[in-house]
C-alpha cells in the first residue's frame, strides 16, 4: 500500500528539520539518528534510545564538559586524547549538540573491514575460522600447535601475543647472543646464548633489537592475536616461539663484514627449533621472512641444508622467496676458450656488496677486481687493481682503501675477495662494505678454461656501455636457502592497494596490480631443479604488529605521533610489504591444518599446499612467478582431514593415454619446471 504523499513529504520535513539542527553531527551520526527516529515512530510504546557515540571536546573546557555530560545521563566509555565514547540519550542528543565544549559528534564512520583479514578472506581462512564459516561443525584457529619464527625486532609485551586474560602466548624465546637464561643442550651439545621459557622470564622481555619491528610484523601475520579493529593472524591461537637473529647493539653503524657474510645464527636458531619441537608433543610449523640471493642456488649452503634437515625431521618450514624480482642480478658465463673471460661492472649502489659466483670443483678459476674511473666518452682509467686470484692463491686479506692511496680516490670503505675450491666447487666471493665516488666503478675481470660455466649470484653488473662487458640478467633472482627441495617457500600477490601508516593518512599504491603478482617477489628455478616460488600468499600493503621501541621522529627529533586507529592498547600497527609478510601468511595457515591433521608430514603439507592451490588468470599469466598458484586454505584444510594425502609410488602402466602429466609421487604437474622424471599418457618423461 503507498503512503499519501501528504505524509511522506511531512515525514520528509521532519527528518531534514531535525538534521538541519544537528549541524555537530556527522554524516554517519545523522544517519544513526534518523535510523533511531523512524524505529521510534513505527513503535507503539517507545524505549530509552541512546546514541553511541564518539565526542570531539573543546581542550580548554574538557573537565568541566565531562561533568556536565555525567549529569545529563551521558555515560562515558573511554577517553583518548580530545576525544570521548560515550553513549547518548535521544532525549538530551540536542543539549549535548549545544553545549560549547563539544566540536563533533560522530560514530567513528564507516564500519570498519578487518584490516589483515583482507588477507584471511583472500585465501579463505575467514571461511575455517568462524569468521564467516567453518568446516564441518568446527571452526579452526591453530589451538594445540607451535608457531616458531627466526627473525628480529621483537616487541615481546605487545598485544599481539597476549591471550584475552592477558597472558602471553609466547613460550619460549631464544637468543644466541644473550646468556642470562636457561642454557640449552642439544644433541650433547650447547648452543651458545640461552633459552627463556618460564612465564616470569617472558614477562620481564622486552626487545632483542630497539630499531627494528620486522619479526613484530612477522609474527603477529602467522599468529598474532586478534584485535578489536580485526588486526590479527591467521592462527590467533597458536603457541609462539621466537629465535632472534640479532644482538641488541645490532645496526649499520656496527655491522662488520663477518657480520654481513655469516648466517651462524640462523643456523643456531634452527638447531634450538629442531630440539625444541622433539621436547615437545604438539605439533610445530617455522617461518623465516629471511633469506639471500648469494649462494650456490642448488640447496647445497649451510643454511639451505639446515632448512632441509629440520624438514626432514618431521617439521614443516615456510621460507619468504625473496624481494629481488624485479631486479637484474644473475650471470651465466660459458667460457668458449682458455683465453675467454667475463668483464663486467660493479656500481656499488649499496652499501654493501656480497657477490657469489661458483664454477665446477676440477674447474679453474681466476678473478681480479679493479677501480676504474670514466673519462668521458667511453675513456677508461684504471687506478688501482688487485692481484689475479685462483683457488692457488686464495683469499686477499681485507682491503681498507685508507692505507691504499690509488683505491681511496674512488673508493672508501673494505674490500674482501678471494677464490676458494671446496668439496662440490670452486666459489669467488667479493665483500664490500662503502662507497664508489660518482664515475668510479669497480671492473671484474673472471677468466676459466673452455667449456667451464661460471653462475654468479646477488651481482647487479653492468657493462657501462663497454664492448665486450656483460650485464646480469633476470631468472636466478630467488632466496638461495628456499632452495631446499622440502621447504615451501613464499611469493607475495596483491590484495591490498591501500597503504595503511602508523603516523600519515592512507595512500592509494600505485606500484601494485589487485590480484597479481608483486613485482618484487622473486622466482627461479634452482641448479638443483627447484622451483622457487612453491605457493604465492598476501604479501602487500598488510597491516600487523610492529614494535613500540623503534619510534620514528620528525624533523627535530621529537617522536612521531601515533595515528589512534593505528593502535590496540597503545600499542603500534602498521602496513609492510614483501615476501616476507606472505611467509607468515602461508605458515599460519599451515598451523590450521596441523591443528586438524597433526599426524602431517612436512612432505604431505607440501603437496597440500601445491594440490590445494587456486589458479586465475593471473597465475596462469605467469606460471614462474606464481608457481602452483595461491594459497586456499578451506581447500587445503578439507584436504588436511583425509586420512592421507595419497602420495605413492606410481608404475609407467598406472596411467592411460588420456592422462595429464604427474611426477613419480602421483602428483599432477600442469607446467613442471624441475629436472626430474614425470609420466604423461602413461609413459615415462624426462626433463633435463
Amino acid at each position: 500500500m503507498k503512503r499519501p504523499v501528504l505524509l511522506n513529504a511531512l515525514l520528509f520535513c521532519i527528518s531534514t528539520s531535525v538534521m538541519a539542527q544537528t549541524s555537530k553531527l556527522t554524516l554517519d551520526a545523522r544517519m544513526q539518528v534518523e535510523k533511531h527516529q523512524v524505529a521510534k515512530r513505527t513503535r507503539a510504546a517507545a524505549s530509552v534510545e541512546t546514541l553511541n557515540a564518539i565526542i570531539k571536546l573543546d581542550e580548554t573546557r574538557a573537565d568541566k564538559t565531562l561533568d556536565a555530560l555525567r549529569t545529563m545521563g551521558v555515560k562515558l566509555q573511554g577517553r583518548l586524547g580530545q576525544q570521548v565514547a560515550a553513549a547518548i540519550p535521544l532525549d538530551v542528543l540536542q543539549q549535548v549538540e549545544d553545549m560549547q565544549g563539544v566540536l563533533r559528534i560522530g560514530t567513528g564512520g564507516s564500519a570498519p573491514k578487518l584490516l589483515t583479514d583482507i588477507s584471511r578472506g583472500e585465501i579463505g581462512v575467514s571461511d575455517i575460522d568462524g569468521t564467516r564459516g567453518m568446516v564441518g561443525d568446527k571452526s579452526y584457529s591453530g589451538k594445540g600447535i607451535t608457531v616458531a619464527l627466526l627473525d628480529g625486532g621483537f616487541d615481546y609485551q605487545h598485544p599481539a601475543f597476549k591471550d584475552s586474560e592477558g597472558r602471553s602466548r609466547i613460550k619460549a624465546v631464544y637468543s644466541p647472543f644473550d646468556e642470562s637464561g636457561r642454557k640449552v643442550t642439544a644433541d650433547g651439545m650447547e648452543l651458545p646464548g640461552s633459552v627463556f621459557d618460564t612465564p616470569e622470564q617472558i614477562a620481564a622481555l622486552t626487545t632483542d633489537f630497539p630499531t627494528g619491528d620486522h619479526g613484530s610484523h612477522t609474527a603477529s601475520i602467522a599468529a598474532g592475536t586478534r584485535s578489536p579493529q580485526g588486526f590479527g593472524g591467521m592462527a590467533p591461537d597458536a603457541d609462539i616461539v621466537l629465535c632472534t637473529i640479532y644482538s641488541s647493539d645490532a645496526s649499520d653503524e656496527n655491522m662488520t663484514i663477518d657480520r654481513i657474510t655469516s648466517s651462524k645464527d640462523t643456523f643456531y636458531g634452527l638447531v634450538f627449533l629442531k630440539d625444541y619441537a622433539k621436547q615437545r608433543e604438539q605439533p610445530m610449523v617455522v617461518s623465516m621472512s629471511l633469506g639471500t640471493n648469494t649462494g650456490s642456488h642448488n640447496g647445497k649452503g649451510e643454511i639451505a641444508e639446515a632448512v632441509e634437515a629440520i624438514c626432514q625431521e618431521g617439521v614443516p618450514l615456510v621460507i619468504s622467496a625473496g624481494n629481488e624480482g624485479n631486479r637484474r642480478l644473475y650471470l651465466h658465463k660459458d667460457f668458449e676458450s682458455d683465453t675467454d673471460t667475463l668483464r663486467s661492472m660493479i656500481a656499488m649502489k649499496d652499501k654493501f656488496e656480497n657477490i657469489e659466483g661458483f664454477v665446477p670443483k676440477d674447474a679453474d678459476l681466476r678473478m681480479r677486481l679493479s677501480l676504474v674511473k670514466k673519462e668521458g666518452g667511453n675513456k677508461w682509467k684504471t687506478l688501482w687493481q688487485s692481484p689475479m686470484l685462483n683457488p692457488e692463491t686464495g683469499i686477499l686479506p681485507d682491503i681498507i682503501s685508507e692505507g691504499v692511496p690509488a683505491l681511496d680516490e674512488g673508493f672508501s670503505g673494505i674490500l674482501r675477495l678471494g677464490v676458494s675450491r671446496e668439496p662440490d666447487q670452486v666459489r669467488m666471493k667479493i665483500c664490500g662494505m662503502g662507497m664508489l665516488q660518482e664515475d668510479y666503478f669497480l671492473e671484474l675481470t673472471i677468466g676459466s678454461k673452455q667449456g667451464v660455466g661460471l653462475d654468479i649470484f646477488n651481482a647487479e653488473l653492468s657493462s657501462e656501455g663497454r664492448p665486450g662487458f656483460l650485464s646480469s640478467v633476470d631468472g636466478m633472482l630467488q632466496n638461495d636457502w628456499a632452495t631446499a627441495p622440502s621447504c615451501i617457500s613464499a611469493g607475495a600477490y596483491t590484495t591490498n592497494t591501500m597503504v595503511r601508516s602508523l603516523y600519515d593518512e592512507p595512500l592509494p599504491s600505485i606500484d601494485e596490480t589487485l590480484n597479481d603478482i608483486a613485482p618484487l617477489s622473486s622466482y627461479g628455478t634452482g641448479l638443483n631443479g627447484v622451483h622457487v616460488p612453491t605457493i604465492c600468499a598476501p604479501g602487500i600493503n598488510i597491516v600487523a604488529a610492529v614494535s613500540h621501541f623503534n619510534v620514528e621522529k620528525d624533523d627535530i627529533g621529537n617522536p612521531k605521533p601515533y595515528r589512534p586507529e593505528m593502535t590496540w592498547q597503545g600499542f603500534p600497527y602498521n602496513a609492510e610489504s614483501g615476501t616476507s609478510m606472505a611467509a607468515p601468511t602461508v605458515a599460519g595457515t599451515v598451523a590450521l591444518w596441523l591443528e586438524a591433521n597433526p599426524k602431517l608430514t612436512p612432505a604431505e603439507v607440501k603437496d597440500i599446499v601445491c594440490r590445494s592451490a587456486r589458479t586465475d588468470a593471473f597465475t596462469e599469466a605467469k606460471p614462474a612467478q606464481f608457481g602452483h598458484g595461491k594459497i586456499d586454505a578451506k581447500r587445503g584444510l578439507e584436504m588436511a582431514l583425509n586420512t592421507g594425502t595419497g602420495i605413492r609410488d606410481i608404475s609407467e602402466g598406472q596411467w592411460n593415454e588420456n592422462a595429464t602429466m604427474y611426477d613419480l609421487q602421483g602428483r599432477p604437474c600442469r607446467q613442471p619446471r624441475a629436472k626430474g622424471i614425470y609420466i604423461k599418457d602413461g609413459k615415462k618423461v624426462i626433463i633435463k
